[in-house]
């Protein structure tokens, strides 16, 4: 079959505007956050979506900053040494703030039930410290959740919105069960390693909940 030149010149501008559509959507598929790669993971909007790479290190949606897929909505953690307040997500409770932690420190239940009293201690001696000085009493108590959380390597207080001091009594029996697990506990020792964690962290939200009031601060247990 042989086509006239006007034939293939009408077939030519066709082909041309559907590879012309075809590009466009191409470039709508794109990640509007680096322009390269191509989106694949969303947000729980189910609206906007990302490249993988760009999701991985953006836990709100930088268009309506509705939050990830297991990302706990309103509540930050202080990160590491860096000082960041980073979104809290369900992976950071399973998983603990660093997978470097779990050295030779806490190598058994045992020896991490006795760091993490040693950290509710300090922290309770802090608090006590401040106690005549109501201005000074928030930054304290901020500082106190931070160092807890750092050297427990999990999340055991978040801040809601960055301002109030949150402390959620299920998310509390994941990082217990996460911690059991990393340290590879015993089923009969199980229970007294519980226990222990229990007990100290009660020694802890007795005094932040006697100074939270005294800071002007609000205090969130759930």
């Amino acid at each position: 079959m042989t086509l006239t030149a006007q034939e293939l010149d009408r077939t030519t501008a066709y082909f041309e505007k559907y590879v012309s559509r075809a590009e466009g959507f191409l470039e709508d598929l794109k990640c509007e956050v680096c322009c390269d790669r191509y989106k694949s993971c969303g947000y729980s909007c189910k609206r906007h979506y990302l490249c993988r790479e760009c999701h991985a290190k953006v836990a709100l949606c930088p268009f309506c900053r509705a939050p990830q897929p297991g990302v706990y909505p309103d509540l930050w953690y202080c990160g590491g040494s860096s000082f960041d307040f980073k979104p809290l997500t369900e992976a950071v409770v399973r998983n603990g703030i660093s997978s470097t932690a779990f050295g030779s420190r806490f190598s058994s239940p045992t020896d991490y039930a006795f760091w993490f009293r040693s950290a509710c201690e300090a922290g309770v001696t802090q608090l006590g410290t401040f106690e005549n000085h109501p201005s000074s009493m928030k930054m304290v108590l901020r500082v106190v959740a931070d160092c807890v959380n750092r050297r427990s390597n999990y999340p055991i207080f978040a801040w809601h919105k960055q301002q109030h001091l949150h402390f959620d009594a299920a998310r509390w029996k994941i990082i217990q069960d996460s911690i059991l697990a990393r340290t590879q506990a015993s089923p009969t020792l199980e229970p007294e390693v519980r226990r222990h964690l229990r007990k100290s962290l009660q020694m802890l939200l007795r005094k932040i909940k006697e100074i939270a009031g005294q800071a002007g601060l609000l205090y969130r247990p759930a």
